[in-house]
């Protein structure tokens, strides 16, 4: 009877929170995404607090979150997510491997971290007491517990996350640190290639290892400053990481014409290079427009407009000029890294 009336319980759960996917916690077996089971609200003035959106009137303005925030939402952001625990098995069934305590890792987060909401006993999510604690970016949350009623988790963030945000869950078994942090790796790939082209531009007097390094330090700084809240105003501070994909969208083009020589060699791919240092002009000045600082967002796919430079770098090595190799290979992994 008890089994019974748990799974009615379990049911009707389902059936009552068709606005949003639950989460049932038992039945993760591997790294599976969040967003799918995330549901999002967008707090304009950023002073809701948390038992004010665990309050029912703000509840039903909860909505999915299939493909990730929108683009210029301003404001501060919560994410709502239940996690629920399968009905027992009968008795005589076969026992069952409890996967019930899930980690979450969530990945990048806006600058500050993010707020996480528990809440002290499973139920609804208006009748809650709630513990709040802070994470970090790259940080495994140990999840509490869900009990025989449904548990609902909150995540609040002073804005809007990176584009790549992309919270995942697994079971506390199947966790084990990095041998090496992958938010390490790429800034320190970037800090030796700019110090090899530093050493060969003071060594040999080589101008295009001289932008080399400049565009790789611009790279850099993209990939390690944070970004502004996009409903700031921008400062002086913020300067370096709003004009470091632009300017490295200008630097790159002239490390290909001191490589390969096109002012001399080719009009039409030279005309290419002077294109592609025009975007990044664009996108330098645009985030800084009043009302555009959002454009920030989408930082990470700058390296997309690049794609005019392939017929430059084609071209090159089809007539095996020198340095054709080198600026395919900077055109091709900064391509890479958007993709």
């Amino acid at each position: 009877m008890r089994s019974f009336l748990l799974s009615c319980i379990f049911a009707l759960t389902i059936a009552a929170s068709a606005h949003g996917k639950l989460l049932t916690a038992d039945q993760v077996r591997e790294v599976e995404p969040l967003l799918p089971y995330f549901t999002w609200l967008i707090d304009p003035s950023g002073n809701q607090t948390i038992n004010a959106v665990a309050a029912g009137t703000l509840q039903e303005r909860f909505a999915p979150l299939p493909n990730g925030i929108p683009l210029n939402t301003r404001g501060a952001v919560w994410l709502r997510l239940t996690i629920i625990k399968s009905p027992p098995t009968p008795t005589g069934g076969l026992a069952r491997v409890d996967r019930s305590r899930l980690v979450m890792r969530l990945g990048e987060l806006p600058p500050g971290g993010a707020q996480l909401f528990t809440a002290e006993s499973s139920g609804p999510a208006s009748e809650g007491s709630w513990r709040g604690e802070t994470v970090t970016s790259h940080s495994d949350v140990l999840l509490p517990e869900p009990g025989l009623l449904p548990m609902t988790i909150f995540l609040r963030m002073d804005s809007m996350p990176g584009l790549w945000f992309a919270p995942t869950v697994s079971p506390q078994g199947s966790v084990h640190p990095d041998l090496l942090p992958s938010k390490l790796l790429l800034p320190g790939l970037l800090i030796v290639a700019c110090a090899a082209c530093l050493l060969r531009a003071i060594a040999n007097r080589a101008q295009w290892a001289l932008w080399a390094a400049l565009f790789l330090m611009c790279v850099l700084a993209q990939t390690i400053l944070p970004l502004p809240a996009p409903y700031l105003n921008i400062t002086v501070r913020d300067l370096p990481v709003m004009l470091a994909p632009g300017m490295a969208l200008v630097l790159l083009p002239h490390v290909g014409r001191c490589m390969l020589r096109t002012n001399m060699l080719s009009t039409l791919q030279d005309a290419l290079l002077y294109l592609c240092s025009i975007l990044g002009v664009v996108v330098c000045l645009a985030p800084l427009t009043p009302g555009m600082s959002w454009l920030a967002r989408i930082f990470p796919l700058w390296p997309l407009l690049l794609f005019p430079l392939l017929p430059v770098c084609v071209s090159a090595l089809a007539n095996k000029r020198p340095g054709a190799l080198a600026f395919s290979v900077f055109c091709g992994m900064s391509i890479l890294r958007a993709v």
